[in-house]
């Protein structure tokens, strides 16, 4: 058996025809970018370094080192060019910076430039237009002078009428009035008796009297109402009946007769006219005869409601003034 026939046959291979020339025009390309892209470089590196001008070297001339000294004339002496003013030669000395030696090459030295420091002092901060301006103190005011008081002129004095002349009864010089007799009294004359002292006032049972005199609006009195509260009677109340209510065994022990005064209450006046609370605003003095006050005012006096807006309406800023008299 022969053997298969492409195991036997061999083909020869060959390059494409292009494929040389179109590598050449690459490669070469290729190289044209690369040398445009690093030329500048190569320019900046191999560029030649600029010529920098030196420093003017400065003279400075101490006071004093002038053998000759100042003209005699007593004016300064004549400034020249290339000689230092005779202002910057009474300055303080500032140091010379050395000489910078030549390269030897020929070339110039390049000298690194000096830095320059800011300065300290501060810059003008220029207002901002978005501020408001400061407001301007407000000046004094001018202090009045004192004022003298204006003292009243005393009144002119009255003088009293002048006494009536008194007149003597014309008397006879031969006969001389005879003086008043005084006769002493005897020895056994009574001594006058002492005048008996009178009684200290009784208060007896029925003396003490309250006597509702009127009703005002008290003036820390708030929501106060259309009609106020109003007395139904201001008949006077008897105390006495009332002591053994309130507690009091002794009226006068807590009350004198004689006493006068004007009692004022404040009252917490309910929409049905009850009085529900009693508050001594201005009292008698006596602690125990205000209490007795107090107990007697709710079961005694008789009130017609306040009103608003046609309806009975509790109020507390209303005051009773009542007269005590025992």
């Amino acid at each position: 058996m022969s053997p298969a026939s492409f195991l036997t046959r061999v083909e020869s291979y060959q390059d494409p025809k292009a494929l040389w020339p179109l590598a050449a025009i690459a490669s070469v390309l290729a190289h044209g970018v690369m040398w445009l892209g690093l030329r500048p470089l190569m320019m900046t590196t191999q560029a030649p370094a600029e010529w920098v001008e030196p420093p003017i070297p400065i003279q400075l001339l101490a006071p004093g080192s002038d053998p000759q000294g100042p003209d005699q004339s007593g004016g300064d002496p004549p400034w020249t060019e290339g000689s230092p003013s005779p202002a910057r030669a009474t300055e303080s000395p500032v140091p010379t910076p050395a000489p910078i030696p030549p390269r030897s090459d020929g070339l110039p030295r390049i000298v690194p430039p000096v830095p320059e420091f800011p300065s300290t002092a501060p810059e003008p901060v220029a207002p901002s237009p978005l501020s408001p301006p400061l407001p301007r103190p407000l000046p004094p005011e001018p202090i009045p002078p004192p004022q003298q008081p204006q003292v009243a002129s005393p009144p002119a004095p009255v003088l009293p009428p002048p006494a009536p002349a008194v007149t003597e009864p014309p008397t006879d010089g031969s006969v001389a009035p005879s003086p008043p007799m005084v006769t002493a009294p005897p020895a056994d004359w009574p001594p006058a008796a002492a005048e008996p002292e009178s009684p200290a006032p009784h208060l007896d049972s029925g003396s003490g009297q309250l006597v509702p005199r009127g009703i005002q609006p008290a003036p820390y009195g708030r929501d106060l109402p259309d009609v106020p509260p109003r007395l139904v009677s201001n008949a006077s109340i008897s105390v006495q009946p009332w002591l053994s209510v309130c507690g009091v065994e002794n009226l006068a022990a807590i009350a004198s007769a004689g006493v006068k005064a004007t009692v004022q209450l404040q009252l917490h006046v309910q929409p049905n006219g009850a009085i529900s609370f009693v508050q001594v605003v201005q009292g008698t003095g006596n602690p125990a005869l205000d209490q007795l006050i107090r107990c007697i005012v709710p079961q005694q006096v008789q009130l017609e409601p306040a009103m608003l807006a046609g309806e009975p309406y509790f109020t507390d800023a209303y005051l009773l003034d009542i007269q005590v008299l025992f």
